[in-house]
């Protein structure tokens, strides 16, 4: 009888020691299944600023646009949106606005393409794209419709380039200022009418976000990859000579102020598909700046 009250007792407080050790286990496994939730959503953040390039980051710190900076578009005729930088890469385009049509190669007289659009002032930031009015220059680009069947449809969809372009204003281009390079019929009626059949837009520099690029706003290689990725996408597409080269050659403020952001600056083509093409044309272009590219980190 004593050894089988012992051996009660023994197992009762195996018992017990087998509840705490499973109540600490599973405490110690939520507690890895929050840390990765947070890590997770930490990651998710930072892919959702890497998606929308142009101006995910852009703080609260960026004042709010001047009266007339989004004019209402007519929802009568066709909506075009010219894209200069970011917006010439096809996936980033649509990230934006999935039901966005095709994107068209132009040329656009009136505007001069600079690195000087400075970004948020919150964390870690860089120098974008922009345009400024100027009567003697001419950029390459695109066009793209912005399809709806409503004048509410339309502004809707506007409203997402809108959002994405926040550090800009949206100004309406006159069709005389746009040559289109691959000429279709559409293309074709709606430049040449004598009737307005479309609208264009363009998103300018607002003066108090233009700066050149510096220390703490670089120019960063992964926009770069964008910008020229859709340049070169675009010259192989319509069989354009020259057409990515003039992405290059076209735009102002190339500077020394640039850092190699890739995820594997060594071997980038694991990530960046056409970094070797990007990375040959900038040498052959700019070879001294491309040069002083410093890698981050």
């Amino acid at each position: 009888m004593p050894e089988f009250g012992t051996s009660a007792l023994n197992k009762k407080n195996c018992y017990r020691a087998f509840g705490i050790i499973s109540i600490i286990t599973i405490t110690a496994l939520v507690v890895v299944i929050i840390k990765n939730s947070s890590h997770e959503s930490s990651l998710h953040g930072e892919s959702s600023s890497v998606i929308d390039e142009n101006n995910a980051d852009f703080g609260q710190q960026n004042p709010s646009p001047p009266d007339g900076c989004y004019p209402p578009p007519d929802g009568r005729i066709p909506q075009y949106i010219i894209g200069y930088g970011s917006l010439m890469q096809t996936a980033s385009k649509l990230r934006t606005y999935p039901n966005a049509k095709e994107n068209i190669p132009v040329l656009v007289r009136g505007f001069s393409r600079h690195w000087n659009i400075e970004g948020s002032s919150i964390g870690f930031s860089t120098t974008y794209l922009g345009v400024q009015l100027n009567d003697t220059a001419t950029i390459n680009g695109v066009i793209f419709q912005i399809p709806g069947d409503s004048q509410a449809d339309l502004t809707a969809a506007i409203s997402n380039y809108d959002t994405r372009e926040r550090f800009y204003c949206r100004l309406e281009v006159a069709p005389e200022k746009i040559e289109v390079l691959n000429i279709t019929e559409e293309t074709d009626q709606i430049m040449n009418s004598k009737e307005k059949k479309a609208q264009f837009w363009i998103y300018y520099n607002r003066p108090i976000n233009s700066k050149d690029p510096s220390a703490k706003y670089p120019i960063v290689q992964s926009y770069v990859d964008v910008f020229l990725s859709g340049c070169i996408e675009l010259a192989e597409k319509f069989k354009l000579d020259k057409f990515a080269d003039m992405c290059v050659t076209n735009t102002e403020g190339w500077s020394r102020h640039w850092v190699n952001d890739r995820i594997l600056p060594r071997r980038p083509f694991s990530h960046t598909p056409m970094s070797t093409k990007i990375d040959k044309m900038l040498y052959r272009l700019i070879p001294g700046i491309f040069k002083a590219i410093k890698i981050e980190g």
